[in-house]
């Protein structure tokens, strides 16, 4: 995993060079707060292990967000290391046919179709459209599917912020010139 810094902030202005520089994976974009660069650090994501998020296989979609931001950060992970994070009865399926609700512990109906999905009924989109574009979670370990992270903002304060980062978690940074 790498971490890349570029001038750029602006949510507009994405960088035309990026990574994944054309690794095997697929990438799999997120714009996320950079007060929570260390969670990603530690966990591979911003949000707590297992949970759901929003993602997009557009790099410029992603670097849109968080909004209002000054600092620019997105994560890039391996899209066949994430599932969607919904799931609907599938239409060829007879009535018996039941979500793995370990997986899919939450449920929202929009325009009449059941949706079984792992965002919380606080978190996330009740609208299917919405959810089937961008709703994801990694099953497995999400520090094996972060690819790499993008940050945005001038050298000298992201040096400082990953410096500050050194030996706070369970992860290594060796910061090169």
């Amino acid at each position: 995993m790498a971490i890349w810094q570029t001038e750029k902030t602006s949510s507009r202005d994405l960088p035309r060079w990026r990574p994944p520089f054309g690794m095997t994976p697929s990438g799999l974009f997120r714009g996320f707060p950079i007060e929570r660069l260390h969670d990603v650090l530690e966990h591979g994501l911003d949000v707590a292990p297992q949970s759901a998020f929003f993602a997009t296989r557009y790099p410029d979609k992603a670097w849109e967000y968080p909004v209002g931001r000054n600092l620019a950060a997105m994560l890039i992970l391996d899209s066949a290391q994430s599932a969607p994070s919904w799931v609907t009865k599938p239409a060829a399926a007879d009535d018996s046919w039941q979500p793995d609700k370990a997986s899919y512990p939450n449920e929202y109906v929009d325009s009449g179709r059941l949706v079984h999905t792992r965002f919380a009924r606080d978190r996330g989109s009740r609208h299917f459209t919405y959810e089937s574009m961008y709703g994801f979670w990694v099953p497995g370990d999400a520090r094996a599917a972060l690819l790499g992270i993008l940050l945005g903002g001038p050298q000298d304060t992201m040096r400082v912020l990953l410096e500050s980062l050194q030996g706070s978690g369970s992860y290594g940074l060796e910061l090169v010139p």
